[in-house]
């Protein structure tokens, strides 16, 4: 929570637009993102294949999004 930059609304994915390797895409692209989080400092991702690289920006949705993002809000500006 303390590399939270900034939440902001995700933009729609468009079909056949790369993602940017700095990008963590949280989701199927065929789905429609809530939200974009941009973090203070790049951050190693691992993933299963051990591909592992530096992120600095989560594109993801959420079941309870209202609450999630006061809480990522508070958790920023306090």
């Amino acid at each position: 929570m303390d590399n939270i930059k900034s939440v902001k609304k995700a933009k729609e994915s468009e079909f056949g637009v790369k993602i940017p390797k700095s990008t963590y895409y949280s989701l199927l692209k065929i789905d429609t993102p809530d939200f974009e989080l941009l973090l203070k400092e790049p951050t190693m991702m691992r993933s299963s294949y051990s591909n592992n690289k530096y992120i600095d920006t989560v594109i993801f949705r959420a079941d309870e999004a209202d609450k999630m993002i006061e809480e990522i809000k508070y958790f920023i500006n306090r």
